[in-house]
């Protein structure tokens, strides 16, 4: 991968100049076993994300159909 790659990636999985510079570090100055360490930890903090908005949408759809119920009840 060359570097403009290596930028795009970054930026596009979410990392700021802080987490792309220390990357880059460890891809010159590190086996590349580093640098894959690096991203699975960041894949982790992006899955724990995804974990927690989908708690937040399906608290969502509780309130949904709670009300939806509501609205039956009433007609």
């Amino acid at each position: 991968m060359d570097i403009n790659e290596i930028l795009k990636c970054m930026s596009d999985c979410g990392c700021d100049a802080g987490h792309t510079e220390e990357f880059l570090n460890l891809k010159e100055n590190c086996s590349p076993e580093s640098c894959i360490r690096f991203l699975k930890r960041h894949r982790k903090q992006l899955m724990e994300q995804i974990h927690q908005m989908g708690h937040k949408v399906d608290c969502v759809d509780y309130m949904i159909r709670e009300l939806e119920k509501e609205a039956g009840n009433h007609e």
